[in-house]
């Protein structure tokens, strides 16, 4: 509720005038059958009351839309423009590797011997049956 709907305080009475749109009229088509805006005043607790229990819980997080799908996000042309190019998606599957993967982490090359060799896997000395396992791993 936005604090521009309570239209008035009455503090002699201890009242709260307020106004709200239904929801239930956006189906309607007809203008002359819709409710239109509806004034309240009532009891500055029963208001409070109201108010109250649209307040989230401590932790709870309320971001609808981030990021992405934001809908005043500055920056969506550039990030359409930036999905679509090749490299920015080959730039992508590199940093998804298991070797990426574990530097990131745990800040180690886990395919780096301790004399400086670069590990390769091969496969014509393995035991395994053939190429088309998918076990290949380019350093």
């Amino acid at each position: 509720m936005s604090e521009s709907w309570i239209q008035a305080l009455d503090l002699d009475n201890h009242t709260v005038t307020w106004f709200y749109h239904p929801h239930e009229d956006d189906d309607i088509e007809d203008d002359s059958l819709k409710q239109g805006r509806q004034v309240v005043t009532e009891h500055v607790f029963t208001f409070i009351q109201k108010l109250i229990r649209h307040i989230p819980d401590k932790g709870f997080h309320l971001i609808r839309y981030y990021g992405f799908y934001a809908n005043k996000s500055t920056s969506k042309l550039s990030l359409f423009k930036k999905l679509r190019q090749k490299s920015a998606i080959n730039f992508a599957k590199a940093k998804l590797t298991f070797r990426s993967m574990i530097k990131s982490t745990y800040h180690y090359d886990p395919l780096l011997c301790p004399y400086g060799f670069v590990l390769k896997l091969n496969l014509d000395y393995s035991y395994l049956p053939s190429r088309k396992c998918g076990l290949l791993i380019d350093a």
